[in-house]
């Protein structure tokens, strides 16, 4: 099977620009009379809004997609180049997520792979498994919103390469 890559929506991503924007000029313009609220404002939406454009910017000028779904596993590359693979052979299921607007696919490791990375997380990690598991029943999940393929798809595709990674090694 061919290798599958999954890049962030140009038109999405464009739309949370705008909006960011839109946020930091509402702050920019109530600077005077709430301080405070118009720095956090400033801050916090266009500091997101030029991170997103540079997510954007990145994957399409270095052509590395968010996802590579490939036979063996799927690969997620982060903002500043860390990649994650998450074997096949580790995982029992993917699952969907819906938490509020975003959608996201839940990864159900096998019990031992599960374990292995909560004792080889540090203190932080370990929190943020934990919070994961009491919020989505899952340790790690995949971002599916806002992508070129629609979540539902993508789910489908790694269910399916899943499949016959088990198949093969059955």
């Amino acid at each position: 099977m061919n290798d599958i890559k999954v890049y962030h929506s140009i038109w999405k991503t464009l739309l949370i620009i705008i909006i960011s924007l839109a946020f930091t000029a509402g702050g920019i313009w109530i600077r005077h009379e709430h301080r405070f609220v118009a720095w956090l404002t400033i801050l916090f939406f266009g500091g997101g809004g030029l991170f997103t454009f540079y997510v954007m910017l990145k994957e399409r000028v270095t052509k590395r997609p968010y996802l590579i779904i490939t036979d063996k596993s799927v690969t997620m590359t982060g903002a500043f180049n860390k990649t994650w693979e998450i074997l096949f052979s580790d995982v029992t299921s993917f699952f969907p997520i819906k938490i509020r607007s975003a959608k996201m696919i839940g990864i159900k490791y096998k019990k031992n792979v599960a374990d292995k990375k909560m004792d080889e997380s540090n203190k932080v990690g370990k929190a943020i498994r934990k919070m994961n598991m009491n919020i989505a029943q899952t340790q790690e999940t995949i971002q599916a919103s806002g992508m070129t393929i629609k979540p539902q798809q993508i789910l489908d595709l790694l269910n399916e390469r899943l499949s016959a990674s088990q198949e093969n090694n059955a």
